[in-house]
């Protein structure tokens, strides 16, 4: 549990989680005849799976040391 002490590691459990979630909603809606999520409520749970991707896309940015200082400015 040391590992989710680190908010960062929190973000990185709760993006991979969403957007497995997301998936297996698509699969799951898509793939039977029966609608068990709404449309709607698929793509915001997708926009909600997104926004935590682009924030560890704005974290790995921090390895290059040149962009380093832009992202903890942000």
């Amino acid at each position: 549990m040391g590992y989710f002490s680190d908010p960062w590691n929190c973000i990185d459990a709760l993006s991979i989680s969403t957007n497995f979630i997301f998936l297996m909603m698509c699969t799951f809606n898509f793939s039977f005849e029966n609608e068990y999520w709404s449309v709607e409520f698929i793509r915001r749970f997708g926009a909600f799976a997104a926004f935590f991707m682009w924030i560890k896309v704005f974290y790995w940015m921090r390895l290059f040391s040149s962009l380093a200082y832009y992202v903890k400015l942000i």
